[in-house]
Order: structure tokens, then C-alpha cells, then sequence
């Protein structure tokens, strides 16, 4: 896993924000679990439908789940139909 293991990548947030509220300047937060968050984003989604748009929908389910769990994305070109030339990058891209 890239970027060392999820408690240390945690306590490097929680440091972090603990320095920035030391030397910046104090901040209020409330820590969610997943699940809290999923829950709160399908009511919000509820009550932006059924108000007609009336509350935007800050946070959607989809949105969470991509704060929560980040994104992955692959270096595969083949997937978009373009071959990766290593040894000649603008030749791969040639006909682009």
C-alpha cells in the first residue's frame, strides 16, 4: 500500500492538524465513522430530492465514499486504447 499504513497516514493527519491549530489557529471538528457519514449523505440526498432542491446536496453518498476511502487510478493506457512506448513517450501519443 502506497503511502505506509493507514494508522500511521492517520496519526500524520492527526499531527498535522494538531500543529496547524497550535501555530495557525484553532478550529472545531467533528470526527464521523463511515458509516455516520453514509447515513447523514443518503439523508441529505433524501431531503435534497424531496425539498425539490430546496437544501443542495453538499455530500452525496458517492462523494463520501471518495473522501473516505480516496482514489486509485492505474497508469494503464491499454484501457484507453493507447499503448505506452517507454522507450519513446511521443511516439505512444503520435496520432493523439
Amino acid at each position: 500500500m502506497a503511502g505506509g499504513a493507514p494508522s500511521r497516514r492517520l496519526k500524520l493527519k492527526r499531527r498535522y492538524l494538531n500543529l496547524y491549530r497550535w501555530h495557525v489557529e484553532k478550529l472545531r471538528f467533528l470526527t464521523l465513522p463511515y458509516s455516520a457519514t453514509i447515513l447523514l449523505a443518503r439523508m441529505l440526498e433524501w431531503y435534497h430530492a424531496d425539498s425539490i432542491g430546496q437544501l443542495p446536496a453538499l455530500i452525496t453518498p458517492y462523494k463520501a465514499a471518495a473522501l473516505w476511502k480516496g482514489n486509485r487510478f492505474s497508469n494503464a493506457l491499454e484501457s484507453y486504447g493507447m499503448a505506452a512506448d517507454r522507450a519513446h513517450p511521443r511516439r505512444a501519443y503520435a496520432d493523439v
